[in-house]
């Protein structure tokens, strides 16, 4: 997301267009002491960390005579993850991954919702959801789902792909499939662990 401020007091931008990572967005008008904000999707070619380079701001104004440019550079850095690249969990079991095997989710107090079901007795009061309930004639409760599961530790080495980077991409593809099961899981990286468990948000590495 760019966010261009004009800091004139009393007079507004016109015609002003940002370049970054190589992708345009146009800011045809600025109110005096305003911000605008606009955003531009940019594809990555490779993986790992990523220099913002520099940003160029054009503008033709007034007349489309001849353009001015003024370039700025940006010591901000981006990580890029690996592009998620599908991989079976019977595969990786049958490869070397111990405990791959989707398990279902069982009910719980502090996972995910699962889903919103009537209120029939012996639900704890704090599971009920008050918002829901006042538009329905009868209380509604939230079922969690547990946060449970064995732990599974996927080591890159021992996933399927031919290269490293696409075997990086098969371990995305399969911890973000654990996150979202409510698994907690792991990357092993050489001799180090990297762990991340359970929260009670969707999440994902990419």
């Amino acid at each position: 997301m760019i966010k261009l401020t004009n800091t004139k007091r009393l007079m507004p931008s016109f015609l002003l267009q940002i370049m970054v990572c190589g992708k345009s967005m146009d800011f045809n008008y600025i109110s005096s002491s305003s911000t605008e904000t606009d955003s531009v999707v940019v594809k990555f070619t490779h993986r790992g960390l990523q220099p913002m380079g520099e940003a160029l701001v054009f503008s033709p104004f007034p007349v489309n005579f001849f353009v001015r440019c003024n370039r700025l550079r940006l010591e901000d850095e981006f990580i890029v993850f690996p592009a998620p690249i599908h991989a079976s969990f019977a595969t990786a079991a049958e490869q070397g991954q111990p405990n791959t095997d989707p398990l279902p989710l069982s009910r719980g107090m502090e996972g995910e919702v699962n889903r919103i079901k009537d209120y029939a007795g012996g639900d704890p009061l704090k599971m009920i959801h008050w918002r829901l309930s006042a538009k329905h004639p009868l209380l509604k409760v939230k079922e969690m789902s547990a946060g449970g599961g064995e732990p599974v530790i996927l080591d890159p080495r021992l996933l399927p792909g031919s290269t490293l980077e696409a075997r990086l991409s098969s371990a995305v593809f399969l911890i973000n499939r654990l996150i979202r099961d409510n698994r907690p899981v792991g990357l092993r990286i050489s001799d180090r662990i990297i762990n991340r468990r359970p929260q009670n948000h969707t999440g994902s590495v990419c």
